[in-house]
């Protein structure tokens, strides 16, 4: 039983072990021979995949046989294991005294399949899968979504693994163009939150990526934004009358208000102002503004500021 149980018990990096012997428990243990530990002390290796790239490294060791595997899994032991690459192959390394290590090419990794995976080793179809390694898989575990209206804060969280040091940005174009249309750009904090200003630019109703730039690796798209605001509207209101006014928009809530502006960037206003209980419909009393074209109607979030 012994002897049975010796292979699963060998780890570390390949060498010679002593073979000892003893009558009864009793007894003093005495030297038979030597044990050459070998494709279980295949040496560990510690790797990092990042999003969008692929992964190739070798395992190294002894006496590795040709039907010996490898794979990365979340756990060597499983009946059933996650493996979190959608594509792995393995070819053997020569050497002058027999097969020396193992290529292993793994393709990108499955999308939001992040975190801290084995390197398995297998010595023989029928032997037992050991543990000879880590993989870390850094990116985010899920796809975000969120909602940002322009010149007022927005935020979301990014959960994932490995996030540190990254770069959050919101862009027009795809992420890994050559020079994205990047409208907000910030760093995650230390909770992988990302706190911003909606740029002025930042269109009600359109949608925009949100990419991830990591320390190393191009940037990948992790979600959307999408633009909070009522549409482009033009109006037609008596001078001296309550101008019932009814708006249509994404992200529209109690609490929103309309202003009639003095500029076109709704720096400066006149008295008229309505606060919606609905999201949608306002009276704005047009007392103040002169008659005319051409004064532009402002929406505001929730405050008489940010407001385009």
């Amino acid at each position: 039983d012994g002897l049975a149980a010796l292979g699963t018990r060998l780890s570390g990096e390949p060498i010679l072990r002593n073979l000892m012997w003893r009558a009864d428990e009793n007894a003093q243990y005495v030297q038979i021979g030597t044990v050459q530990t070998a494709g279980a002390g295949i040496v560990m290796e510690k790797e990092v995949a990042w999003p969008g790239q692929d992964l190739t490294f070798d395992v190294s060791g002894t006496a590795i046989l040709s039907d010996s595997t490898v794979f990365i899994a979340d756990s060597c032991e499983a009946s059933q294991p996650s493996m979190p690459f959608s594509s792995l192959t393995t070819s053997m390394i020569s050497g002058p005294d027999g097969i020396t290590g193992i290529t292993v090419q793994a393709g990108k990794a499955e999308e939001f399949m992040v975190g801290r995976f084995q390197i398995c080793y297998r010595h023989a179809p029928a032997a037992r899968a050991v543990d000879r390694g880590e993989v870390d898989i850094n990116g985010p575990e899920q796809r975000v979504t969120a909602g940002c209206a322009a010149m007022a804060p927005c935020s979301f969280g990014i959960l994932g693994f490995g996030l540190t040091g990254s770069i959050v940005f919101v862009a027009s174009t795809n992420c890994d163009a050559v020079k994205p249309n990047k409208l907000a750009e910030v760093s995650l904090n230390h909770e992988n939150n990302v706190e911003f200003v909606a740029p002025a630019d930042l269109t009600p109703m359109q949608t925009y990526k949100i990419c991830l730039q990591m320390t190393e690796g191009r940037a990948t798209q992790v979600g959307a934004v999408t633009g909070e605001g009522p549409g482009n509207q033009d109006l037609s209101c008596i001078l001296g009358l309550p101008c019932a006014v009814t708006v249509s928009g994404q992200g529209l809530t109690a609490g929103n208000i309309l202003r009639v502006g003095k500029n076109d960037e709704c720096e400066e206003w006149f008295a008229a102002r309505a606060e919606t209980a609905d999201g949608t419909s306002y009276s704005v009393n047009m007392v103040e503004p002169a008659p005319g074209e051409g004064h532009p109607v402002c929406w505001c979030q929730g405050s008489d500021t940010g407001c385009f």
